[in-house]
């Protein structure tokens, strides 16, 4: 196991199998207003991604967000103020932040290449117009 002192307890590496059920698990939603997230919302999800999972990984996906949930309550409880927020370190509050200004960069490119591209056929069009006159 990995001693992450930042937090006080040992949590073991992840492979990549655990790795890409926890991540699964994150796109799902953790929560939806403070309960586990229900079989009907894992079923969505796996019709719209295609991606097909058996019964024990649909019951590991919803014992992740039940660990969050209880996680939470366990946090938000005034009698247990030394309590840390689950799943909430530095790392990913980073990595959610690159991720966003990534796909933000990404937008603007996208953006920045329609409004090139628009210009470019509305001069392309004039010439032709001038052209043709």
């Amino acid at each position: 196991m990995q001693d992450r002192s930042n937090i006080g307890v040992e949590i073991p590496v992840l492979d990549s199998y655990e790795e890409f059920m926890f991540e699964t698990a994150k796109e799902i939603g953790l929560s939806r207003n403070g309960k586990s997230v229900s079989l009907t919302e894992i079923e969505s999800y796996i019709r719209l991604s295609g991606i097909k999972f058996t019964l024990p990984e649909i019951h590991l996906l919803q014992d992740i967000s039940a660990a969050f949930v209880n996680g939470s309550h366990y946090y938000q409880d005034d009698k247990r103020k030394d309590a840390e927020p689950p799943f909430k370190t530095e790392l990913t509050l980073q990595a959610r932040q690159d991720a966003y200004n990534e796909q933000r960069k990404q937008e603007r490119a996208e953006h920045n290449a329609n409004i090139t591209a628009k210009r470019e056929a509305e001069e392309a069009k004039a010439l032709k117009n001038n052209g043709a006159k």
